[in-house]
């Protein structure tokens, strides 16, 4: 539809609704969407976004080609990062899991997010 020239579409179903909107190239999208459609959500997870420095992000790296430790190189050691999962052993300053460990991935995240709530 927005290949078609629709400025915004909706679609409504029993069971869920979508909005479609072309992409505006603002810095601050993220933040925006977050706080317009999931201001009362505890954790919303996000895929993309790579260049963003707001929120926490986890980063996920399979293999070690070149075009992997170039990202790495670029984001790896961001403030805003707070885990990796990967299948390598990236020398990095917080925790890192391997795919296999989605159970302890998983309470890590509980254990962060919980913390930072009692931060604020």
């Amino acid at each position: 539809m927005l290949r078609a020239g629709v400025e915004r579409s909706l679609l409504i179903a029993d069971d869920v609704i979508v909005i479609e909107e072309p992409r505006v190239n603002n810095d601050n999208i993220l933040s925006l969407y977050v706080e317009t459609y999931f201001n009362n959500c505890d954790i919303v997870i996000v895929e993309g976004f790579k260049e963003d420095k707001i929120f926490p992000k986890v980063i996920l790296l399979r293999g070690k080609e070149l075009a992997v430790r170039s990202w790495y190189d670029r984001v790896g050691d961001e403030e805003n990062v707070i885990a990796m999962i990967s299948d390598q052993d990236w020398p990095v300053p917080y925790p890192r899991f391997a795919f296999s460990e989605m159970r302890e991935f998983s309470q890590f995240l509980i254990d962060y997010f919980l913390l930072a709530g009692k931060k604020k």
